[in-house]
């Protein structure tokens, strides 16, 4: 193998690797999930019978900090949009005093809320196993099986009103795929993460990830699975966006929709995801790979290992950033890691300010993914590294102009607004502070 795509490889592999949350994190925030479902199906009016964390965490391709999905499957006659089910619930979570609960907010089809400062998105789901005995994968293909037949009847009306009821065959499907597959799933969504869309787009990160499934499964009859080949492939297929043909299960449904671009759900053949794209979307998708390419094509001419420049938020500018965050007034430094708080403000107006805590968000996943890339690009990156690269993030994505950069010896962090505090080892931090 040619060595700038054996390193590449390796800064990819590390990549997967350094992108899953932490152990606490996860651990914390599986227990609280649990915790909350335990409270509902004791408190709840309604019968519920298994529950389900689902999505990214569910499927084990969470990437960073993700929201937390969790199902719980209603006996009975209830049927979407389960809006009693949603209203009982709302009751339980804004009554209780546990598990520092906060901004419940309902929708159409689900609950959305903060607990413990994780994301939560519950979601009923109709159970059609209810008294059914048989080993796991039976009851969830008779579920699958008795979803479908509904969602059938009406594609356009049921599919989305019925998907949260397939949670298991997803989580299902997600986890039988192999190692690599898993890998490149995380490292595609991590690349969606650093795209910036004015428009939403429903089940946007679902397609996301089914066309890395698909690239990664490719990689499959090779003699030696390359990242950096599955990750060119990846890319290609956005590029070409307009023209996407994926599916992957062969059966009785599968000539629902032929249309283009087609992405079908493995787990529901009548759910085309490529579907919901506007025009817009896809063409800035095809842009952002298409910039992604040339950065592959430049890497590979220089023979240079940096994530931190592949994986560069796009647009690298955003105007909006720029005119929240005016001042130049900022502090970077390397200290010493003891569990300080990831974001510490000090000035109230970043509490009251909507902009500026929207602003806060963004700029954090700045650092972030200057961090994680830096980290993964050498064995052997150094934290002076890596703060350059978040330096050089902060002159290039927020001011879109070059910095003078203080010496950190002679200020003090706690002089400014707001701080980050962004781990970059078990014992080593880099402390980003900014004032008004």
């Amino acid at each position: 193998m040619d060595p700038f795509e054996l390193n590449m490889n390796k800064a990819f592999q590390k990549l997967a690797v350094d992108i899953i949350p932490a152990d606490k994190y996860l651990k914390d925030a599986n227990e609280c999930a649990n915790n909350i479902m335990k409270l509902l199906q004791a408190k709840s009016r309604f019968d519920i019978g298994h529950v389900q964390i689902a999505g990214s965490t569910g499927k084990k391709t969470t990437i960073m900090s993700s929201d937390m999905d969790c199902v719980l499957f209603i006996n009975g006659d209830e049927l979407p949009p389960f809006k009693h089910v949603l209203d009982d619930f709302d009751n339980i979570l804004t009554m209780t005093n546990s598990y520092q609960i906060r901004d419940v907010r309902t929708t159409k089809y689900s609950i959305q809320f903060k607990a413990k400062n994780f994301d939560f998105d519950i979601l009923p789901a109709v159970n059609f196993t209810e008294g059914l005995r048989g080993d796991g994968d039976r009851l969830i293909d008779i579920q699958q099986q008795k979803v479908l037949e509904l969602i059938r009847r009406d594609p356009k009306k049921n599919g989305y009103m019925y998907s949260s009821s397939l949670a298991d065959a997803a989580t299902r499907w997600m986890k039988r795929q192999d190692g690599f597959v898993n890998e490149m799933v995380r490292i595609a969504k991590f690349w969606y993460k650093t795209l910036y869309f004015t428009e939403y787009v429903s089940g946007a990160k679902s397609c996301i990830e089914l066309v890395a499934v698909h690239a990664a499964i490719k990689e499959q009859n090779m003699d030696r699975k390359s990242y950096l080949r599955s990750f060119k492939r990846f890319i290609e297929y956005l590029r070409n966006f307009s023209n996407l043909n994926i599916h992957f299960e062969k059966n009785e449904f599968d000539v629902f929709d032929n249309s283009r671009p087609r992405v079908v759900d493995p787990v529901n053949p009548y759910n085309n995801l490529a579907k919901n794209w506007d025009w817009k979307s896809i063409q800035l998708v095809s842009a952002y790979a298409n910039e992604t390419d040339r950065r592959l094509q430049w890497l590979a001419n220089v023979r240079a290992i940096r994530l931190d420049q592949l994986f560069e938020s796009q647009p690298s500018y955003r105007p909006d950033i720029g005119e929240i965050f005016k001042s130049k007034d900022w502090l970077v430094s390397t200290i010493n890691y003891s569990l300080l708080p990831d974001l510490k403000i000090r000035n109230e107006i970043f509490h009251k300010d909507s902009k500026l805590r929207y602003g806060l968000d963004i700029i954090k996943n700045y650092f972030q993914i200057a961090i994680i890339t830096s980290n993964a690009s050498s064995p052997n990156c150094d934290e002076n590294q890596i703060l350059t690269s978040v330096e050089s993030t902060i002159s290039k994505q927020i001011h879109n102009s070059e910095m003078a950069w203080k010496v950190p010896e002679n200020e003090n962090h706690e002089d400014y607004d707001v701080s980050f505090t962004m781990p970059v080892s078990d014992k080593r931090a880099i402390r980003i502070s900014y004032s008004l």
